[in-house]
Formats: structure tokens, sequence, C-alpha cells
């Protein structure tokens, strides 16, 4: 039984005009989420960092992206990373920025908020939690 709740959202995507067709946006749906900012905005924000539409970031991008807010990620050495049921049950209250094995995701009071299955036992590489 998950420690969490797995709630589908497209981070406003649906809504913002101009964005029917993007993809690989994970990164743009996790930063709207987690600084709560519209769609556009934080696809905009992405773009300055070195997100190209319809595709991913690379991790030093997301860090960049993220530098400007007084976030930084914490990376987890492998033997240490937690599963995303064993993050969530350590941390049952927050909202959190997960980076796991090729995708960007949102865990917010125990709930995650993404729009991609993401397993319970999908290890968590890189987090950061929101004051």
């Amino acid at each position: 039984m998950p420690n969490y709740i797995h709630t589908y959202t497209d981070g406003g995507r649906a809504a913002a005009p101009g964005f029917e067709h993007e993809c690989r946006d994970c990164t743009v749906r996790a930063y709207a989420l987690f600084f709560d900012v519209s769609y556009a905005e934080a696809h905009a924000a992405c773009k300055r960092y070195g997100r190209l539409d319809k595709y991913g970031m690379k991790t030093s991008d997301i860090k960049r992206s993220l530098a400007p807010h007084g976030v930084s990620l914490t990376y987890t050495l492998w033997g240490d990373r937690l599963t995303l049921n064993q993050f969530a049950a350590a941390h049952p209250t927050g909202r959190h920025y997960l980076v796991f094995n090729r995708h960007v995701a949102v865990l917010q009071d125990g709930v995650l908020l993404d729009s991609w299955k993401v397993g319970p036992r999908t290890r968590v590489i890189w987090h950061t939690t929101k004051a």
C-alpha cells in the first residue's frame, strides 16, 4: 500500500493556450506546481535555463532554474536513495520537488502531483523541499 496518493495533473498545460502539443514537459509541470505559478510562466522560466520545446531538461539546467528562488537540490547517493514510497512515509507534509531517473514530479502533503504514474519503488535521486 503506497504512503501517498497519486493525483493526475497537467500542471495547468490544458488551460494555457499555445501548449496543446507540448510533450516531455514534466520539468515545466513540476516547476508550475512547486512554485505555484502558471504553466506559461513555468514554461518561460524553464526555457530561460536551457529547456527546448518538446524536450526534457538536464539536471544541471533544472538546478539552475531553481537557484534564483533560493532552492537547491540535494543529491542522494545510490545506497541511500529512498523509494518514492519511503520518501512519502518520511515526509508526510510539505511540498517536495522530486527528481527520478528521467522524470520529475511534486509530492505535496502526501499527494503525488503528476501526469505520469510513477511506481512506489521508483528511487528519488534529487529532491528539495519548499520552505
